[in-house]
């Protein structure tokens, strides 16, 4: 246990690291692409997530559970010295002087920039769903006594729904004007709503109704994560801005998606049938969406 719980923090460490640094390194290498290299980042991560949902089992069931290991330390050192050929063969984009940080960070300080925390707050609770949709939709679907073989399927389509999702949605953010964006957020709100009160009648153990909740709260995730880093890039002049602005909104949502799980577990342990945690959840969708709307209103992060 101490060592599975010590690679889960360099685990975490490396996901958290990377997931801050990409946005920044698409805004200085591909500021005219931000779209497309937004889409290839996600969908290279869901397909990831996916295939390894897959394969899983099938190799610990022919290879044991210490193939799977091996497997996650061989590609990661196959991507680590891809990286470091890249890396000399790339010119650096991003020179800045510790005169020029000095100059910088009084005038752009992120914590108490008004106009950062909605990204925040849109990461934050779409990873505190995601998180918790992970975890508890498998229980929550075996309680209402649907087979293990339909639970398996019906989360597999979590997994893909997000697929196709991050090869269209930043694509057409960035392309969009104010009032487009608006409404992109409204339809994905709607149905974020829809899936949010479905959860009040979720007595049932109807496949079409666990398909369809899945399916919603799979869209709602998927859509809300890629439009906040989306625009991370979008709504920042520069590498430094964008890293600062994704370093602030994923230190304070992942903090906050950090208890989803715990908390919806304790809650569905004192009363599985119980409306406390669909309220939770219902108030939430509706702070995601008002906060979203406010990101779409916002010009730029530095400027009125």
């Amino acid at each position: 246990m101490p060592t599975m719980l010590l690679g889960t923090v360099f685990v975490g460490i490396g996901i958290a690291h990377l997931n801050v640094f990409m946005p920044s390194f698409v805004a200085a290498y591909f500021s005219h692409k931000v779209g497309v290299y937004t889409s290839l980042y996600s969908l290279t991560i869901m397909v990831g997530s996916a295939a390894f949902s897959l394969l899983t089992a099938p190799v610990v069931a022919t290879f044991g559970w210490h193939a799977v290991m091996w497997l996650l330390v061989l590609l990661p050192a196959i991507v680590l010295g891809f990286w470091f050929y890249t890396a000399r063969l790339v010119p650096e984009k991003v020179k800045t002087t510790a005169t020029e940080k000095q100059v910088i960070a009084p005038k752009k300080r992120i914590w108490t920039n008004v106009r950062a925390w909605p990204f925040l707050i849109v990461f934050g609770v779409q990873a505190t769903i995601n998180y918790t949709g992970v975890a508890w939709l498998p229980t929550m679907m075996a309680h209402h006594h649907v087979s293990a073989g339909a639970i398996s399927v019906i989360m597999s389509f979590y997994s893909f729904i997000g697929m196709p999702i991050s090869i269209i949605v930043p694509n057409i953010l960035v392309h969009m004007r104010r009032r487009g964006t608006m409404m992109a957020i409204a339809i994905a709100g709607v149905l974020s709503l829809a899936g949010a009160i479905m959860l009040f009648n979720q007595d049932t153990s109807s496949l079409a109704y666990w398909w369809t909740l899945t399916v919603l709260i799979g869209f709602a995730t998927s859509f809300f994560f890629l439009y906040t880093m989306t625009m991370f890039a979008a709504k920042t002049d520069s590498p430094v801005e964008t890293a600062r602005l994704s370093g602030m909104a994923q230190a304070g949502g992942y903090f906050m998606s950090a208890f989803g799980p715990m908390l919806y577990g304790m809650a569905f342990t004192a009363n599985p049938a119980g409306e406390i945690q669909n309220i939770v959840y219902l108030i939430l969708v509706v702070l995601m969406i008002a906060a979203a709307l406010l990101m779409a209103a916002t010009k730029h992060l530095f400027k009125a």
